[in-house]
């Protein structure tokens, strides 16, 4: 039952990550209302325009990639919305807000996200074993139903926005929030 359980959670990672990744908008500081900007869908991996409104946050994946510190990506990701929902049972989202994550599940065919908990989480900065490349990510309790029972740590890793359990990849995020129609 727990890998069952563990095999959806990562196949909605994976979902999540690509949907989100269709509907990622990049803003800098200094931009303004109607301003057309490029993003990255990591589903087709081709370049699409989409027209961005002024607005306090959010930051594009692609950006996060860019940040020198812990500092700066802890301030690019604040206020950020992460979710996973292109595939399986449950879906996931989490909401990064001052030093806590926010963390929500969803059945899809319920109609709406499910409040399952917030804990603190921790950044630190790492290089990868494969090719040294220096990335960073959040570590933190998992609070949502289906990943909570594992009582395990989770990794959100901001150099590919996949969550890892216990050293498992659970699939891709993308930056942006799902509403139901």
């Amino acid at each position: 039952m727990k890998k069952y359980n563990l095999t959806i959670c990562v196949i909605a990672l994976f979902a999540i990550g690509f949907t989100a990744s269709d509907e990622e908008q990049k803003e800098s500081p200094s931009s303004s209302k109607n301003e057309t900007t490029e993003v990255v869908n990591n589903s087709t991996a081709s370049i699409e325009e989409e027209t961005v409104e002024e607005k306090a946050v959010p930051t594009s994946p692609k950006a996060v990639s860019q940040i020198k510190d812990i500092n700066e990506l802890r301030q690019a990701i604040n206020n950020t919305v992460w979710t996973h929902i292109t595939r399986g049972d449950a879906w996931l989202r989490y909401e990064f807000v001052g030093n806590t994550v926010k963390q929500y599940g969803a059945l899809p065919q319920s109609g709406k996200w499910r409040y399952d908990g917030e804990s603190q989480f921790e950044l630190s900065e790492k290089r990868s074993e494969s090719d040294g490349k220096r990335y960073f990510e959040a570590t933190f309790m998992p609070k949502t139903e289906s990943l909570a029972m594992f009582e395990l740590p989770v990794t959100f890793n901001f150099r590919d926005y996949h969550l890892y359990l216990n050293g498992q990849d659970m699939g891709g995020f993308i930056m942006a929030d799902y509403e139901w129609d």
